[in-house]
């Protein structure tokens, strides 16, 4: 992993899972559930974009308390990852095709243009 994910920051992760069950945003319940999935994602009305949508801000969200919980002190320009969903379009690849279309992906900041995406 050291060499194939970005840098990984020195956080409290037992810290960070508190904080993300008590801020005032509360991505996580007392139990450990998101709070933006009330119901099973599969049991949820709607289409796919509409039902994971908060994904987007639960990533967010514990990207934040990673932040506040490391040792290091990194600021969020130092994130090298951001979170893209879009269920409508297919991801390109130049060795490969592929019709699967992914609910969302983590990619590098520098290539969260949707035209980027490969």
């Amino acid at each position: 992993m050291h060499f194939l994910a970005p840098p990984q920051p020195d956080f409290d992760l037992k810290a960070t899972i508190e904080m993300l069950k008590s801020t005032a945003s509360g991505v996580l319940t007392a139990s450990g559930r998101w709070l933006a999935f009330e119901k099973e994602p599969k049991d949820q009305p709607g289409a796919e974009d509409t039902v994971f949508k908060p994904m987007r801000t639960i990533f967010e969200e514990v990207v934040h308390a990673i932040i506040m919980n490391s040792n290091s002190k990194p600021s969020p320009a130092d994130c090298s990852t951001g979170f893209l969903q879009s269920r409508s379009m297919v991801l390109r690849s130049s060795d490969r095709c592929d019709d699967t279309r992914s609910d969302g992906y983590v990619l590098l900041k520098d290539r969260l243009d949707a035209g980027a995406v490969s």
